[in-house]
């Protein structure tokens, strides 16, 4: 029987961090039980997030200027692609996304190797504000239309990708920005997978 991704250790967490010196150590902390390694890209921080990022154990990739979060992705996804890493999980660098439930993702990975997993927020918790949630809900709606495939909640960056996604994503994502997000998807659907998710906390 072949081991699993998560018991060969393939598992890793990027994080894409802009001036998060005051969250990247507990972001960093947090998520390395979860995985075999954490990587930070720096997206041309002018704060310590290097050396918060450092002290907490990460590897570090710094890019000498401010590119834009997808840039970042990007970066860190060619990184952990060579280092063979099967799947990659993404999450913010500001404890918007809880690093604890990367074991939701890792539950998943474990049960049905998908070639991603998107978090999904509860839009009725009433944590989430309420212009905030009817952008969201407008936009789940245009994204999954345009993919093919009800996606519940598309606008959260809490995701895992397959090493064949991964290559995709690097050679037919072309966004720099936040859209980045949202090409990764329609990407992923024009290939035919589906796309899966998993419930995550809704943090502000």
């Amino acid at each position: 029987m072949s081991s699993s991704p998560r018991q060969d250790g393939l598992i890793a967490a990027l994080i894409p961090a802009w001036q998060e010196e005051s969250f990247i150590y507990e972001v960093v902390t947090r998520a390395l039980p979860f995985v075999g390694k954490v990587l930070v890209v720096n997206d041309g921080s002018t704060d310590r997030t290097l050396e918060e990022a450092q002290r907490a154990g990460a590897e570090v990739i710094s890019h000498p200027q401010n590119k834009g979060k997808g840039n970042a992705i990007q970066t860190g996804l060619k990184y952990l692609s060579a280092c063979g890493c099967y799947h990659v999980i993404i999450l913010d660098g500001d404890l918007q996304h809880l690093p604890e439930e990367i074991s939701r993702f890792v539950k998943e990975i474990d049960k049905s190797d998908p070639a991603m997993v998107i978090g999904c927020r509860s839009v009725n918790d009433g944590k989430m504000p309420f212009v905030r949630k009817c952008t969201n809900q407008f936009m789940s709606w245009l994204i999954s239309v345009v993919c093919g495939q009800k996606i519940e909640d598309t606008q959260c960056g809490f995701r895992s990708l397959r090493a064949d996604i991964i290559d995709l994503v690097r050679k037919e994502c072309t966004s720099t920005g936040f859209d980045f997000e949202s090409e990764m998807l329609m990407v992923t659907s024009r290939h035919g997978y589906r796309i899966m998710s998993v419930p995550v906390s809704t943090v502000y």
